[in-house]
């Protein structure tokens, strides 16, 4: 006979709480290894419905035929704690199971919500051309396999397609406004699964709104238009706005269940607004799992390709150590570690890269990157044996470095017959976004300067080497194990006279120029001029606090002389997408440095000015200095070769431009960056003595 501690009921869903709606699985599984399969006992099922449920539905059970182990699509009614029992050898052993059942908004309200990501959609739209290139490359190297695969290919490679075709026609009527994205999801009454939904909103009139969901556009259930308008007397933007949430609420096709909107801060609408509204499913023809997989279809779309991911804590370090390593022991008696990073907000977006580039690079589609040496290098996560996977010149470095492990699995995804192009794209995109996760894959990006150049041919003199360039070619060779945990060995002449060695890391085009106040001097003004998109004008979103991160510039410096000018190009297009790099012989001219308004995003988003400076650097707060929203002035004012308009390509980072120059009365505290499981924040910040930026009130 059974016994009451050898099973129990798992539940499927498993949720405290679940929707009045909810279709559930339950299932009778061992929980003691020794004892007997559960499809050999006779079992019965019923389920005890809560109080609230009418008379005559007291209890719900299963036929008692056969040995059911399985409790498929039990639909829970009614509010309150409903109670599975299962019978087991004729009712001698009772195993029991309860669930709380609740109302739908309260579920949906009590979360946990999804994590919101904004995707813009001009920024999908470019990223999923570069996917069909990508693929289109990949399916020429290694043909899909005949049959199923190839008919596999096909079907996903039509949907990139119409994805990129169709979403132009869904967004022409928003092109020029000002798009603001909507945090929004999908909560399914039967699945209690969530869903993202991609949504924006635009202002069309004193007291207009339109909603633009582009879940898909490419399927009549996933996207749609709902216009909203207030007649009353006044300005009541928010009114409007919320007509045009009861237009969607009454034209949607989505299965029955309920939508969740987040409003962010969008100028009269106030913030921190929250909306729902549930979907009762009568215009859904489709079965709920069609309604999933099409979903599924256009994330798969875009996986991987719209999420920038963040440089793992230290990779400048390890760049640093390469190139140290090849210029060490040179017959120069500096070690120039020729970095170009541009100091603050660039140098974290320089080396933050999306999984795209570094799947095409790997896979010969742009710049070709080959398998290389295998190095060791000590990180901050300790010390790791890996293989340089880039390009290597006369005087670069450019790849990334990951483990043996990680590029054995990497060249498995590439090779395995059974995948069609576009899941080989998705597969290597996931692996390599789980090892920066991880820890485990470092963007090595280093170039040299003139100076190195010259040392290049150069042998030691006081002991046996190679020179820089023998190094750089045992860097390209997959056979050579280098270790770069040792210092490195520096050799000096002491025929040539007193000299010292340096190791010197480039922040910028050339060395700053930073203009100290002198006491007794009036403190110096900021600078009177501002930003401009398009040439024309735009006056500052504000001058509260916000937090830059530098891994340059240390306290002692910038609570002296400030933060360092730099270029004099104040067009924000420009500064956000580093047009300099096509249009100005690649001389960073930005005017501005960058900006978030936190420190750190959330766990696990490794964005925020934390992660410019890296573990060990250091973040500013500023106020007082005049910034630029870069998302919300860019939206809708970048213009494309055909003619519409589209917003910043780097929406994700939520930047906020400042002048480049701030003086040093500006910066009210500072903070080292620290690492706090597996994530870069501040623990600890110390006040500026002589911060006061009243000092400059004529200021823009």
């Amino acid at each position: 006979m059974a016994d009451i501690n050898d099973y129990e009921i798992v539940a499927s869903p498993q949720a405290r709480a679940v929707s009045v709606g909810a279709v559930m699985t339950f299932t009778l599984v061992k929980k003691r290894p020794e004892a007997k399969d559960p499809s050999t006992l006779l079992t019965w099922w019923f389920v005890v419905f809560p109080k609230s449920a009418p008379f005559w539905a007291t209890k719900t059970s299963q036929p008692a035929t056969g040995r059911p182990v399985v409790w498929e699509r039990v639909k829970l009614d009614y509010q309150g704690r409903h109670r599975i029992v299962c019978f087991v050898d004729e009712g001698a052993v009772q195993f029991s199971y309860d669930q709380e059942v609740a109302p739908l908004g309260d579920v949906l309200a009590l979360g946990p919500a999804l994590v919101f990501q904004a995707d813009d959609p001009n920024g999908v739209l470019d990223a999923v051309t570069r996917e069909i290139h990508i693929i289109e490359q990949i399916a020429k190297e290694k043909p899909p396999r005949p049959g199923e695969v190839e008919a596999r290919h096909k079907k996903q490679w039509d949907k990139l397609i119409e994805l990129r075709d169709r979403l132009p026609k869904r967004l022409e009527s928003t092109q020029g406004k000002q798009r603001f994205i909507l945090a929004a999801e999908h909560f399914d009454r039967e699945t209690q699964r969530r869903s993202k939904l991609r949504v924006f909103a635009v202002r069309t009139g004193r007291n207009a709104w339109r909603i633009v969901d582009w879940t898909d556009p490419t399927i009549q259930t996933l996207t749609g238009e709902y216009d909203g308008e207030y007649y009353g007397a006044g300005i009541a933007p928010l009114a409007a706005f919320d007509a045009a949430l009861a237009k969607w609420k009454e034209q949607n096709r989505y299965p029955a269940g309920a939508i969740r909107i987040k409003i962010p801060d969008i100028p009269d609408l106030g913030t921190n607004i929250e909306r729902q509204f549930e979907t009762d499913g009568s215009s859904y023809g489709d079965s709920v799992s069609t309604f999933f997989n099409r979903l599924g279809l256009v994330a798969a779309a875009v996986a991987g390709v719209v999420t920038l991911v963040a440089p793992v804590p230290g990779s400048q370090v390890v760049s640093a150590a390469i190139w140290v390593s090849i210029f060490s022991s040179s017959a120069s008696a500096a070690i120039n570690i020729g970095q170009r990073y541009e100091e603050g907000f660039n140098s974290w977006k320089a080396d933050a890269f999306d999984a795209l580039t570094i799947v095409g690079n790997a896979l010969g589609v742009g710049a070709i990157w080959k398998m290389g040496a295998q190095v060791t290098v000590q990180t901050s996560r300790g010390v790791i044996n890996a293989i340089l996977v880039g390009q290597v010149g006369t005087d670069f470095v450019q790849g990334i470095l990951l483990t043996k492990e990680a590029w054995e699995q990497y060249k498995a995804i590439e090779a395995d017959p059974n995948l069609t192009p576009a899941e080989t794209l998705e597969k290597a995109c996931a692996l390599l976004t789980n090892l920066v996760v991880a820890g485990l894959l470092f963007r090595i990006n280093v170039k040299g300067t003139k100076l190195d150049a010259e040392n290049l041919t150069k042998q030691p003199k006081q002991f046996p080497g190679p020179s820089p360039k023998e190094k750089l070619e045992k860097l390209k060779n997959p056979k050579e194990k280098l270790d770069l945990r040792n210092s490195p060995k520096a050799e000096g002449h002491t025929k040539d006279g007193t000299h010292k060695t340096t190791v010197q890391v480039d922040q910028e085009e050339a060395a700053p120029h930073v203009k100290g106040t002198k006491p007794g001097q009036k403190p110096e003004r900021l600078a009177q001029k501002t930003a401009t998109v398009n040439g024309k004008p735009i006056p500052p979103d504000g001058q509260g606090r916000v937090h830059h991160g530098t891994s340059q510039i240390p306290p002692e410096v910038a609570l002296k002389d400030g933060l360092p000018a730099k270029g004099d190009n104040w067009d924000l297009h420009s500064h956000a997408e580093e047009l300099w790099k096509y249009t100005n012989n690649n001389v960073n001219d930005s005017a501005f440095r960058g900006a978030t308004l936190e420190p750190s995003g959330p766990p696990g988003t490794r964005i925020g000015a934390a992660y410019w400076a890296d573990e060990g650097g250091w973040v500013y707060k500023i106020r007082g200095v005049p910034y630029w929203n870069v998302n919300k002035q860019l939206e809708g004012r970048v213009r494309r070769a055909d003619g519409t308009y589209r917003g910043n390509l780097m929406v994700a980072e939520g930047e906020f431009a400042l002048p480049a120059r701030i003086p040093p009365q500006y910066i009210e505290a500072w903070g080292i960056v620290v690492e706090r499981r597996g994530n870069l924040k501040v623990d600890e910040w110390h006040a500026n003595p002589n911060f006061n930026p009243n000092d400059d009130s004529g200021a823009l």
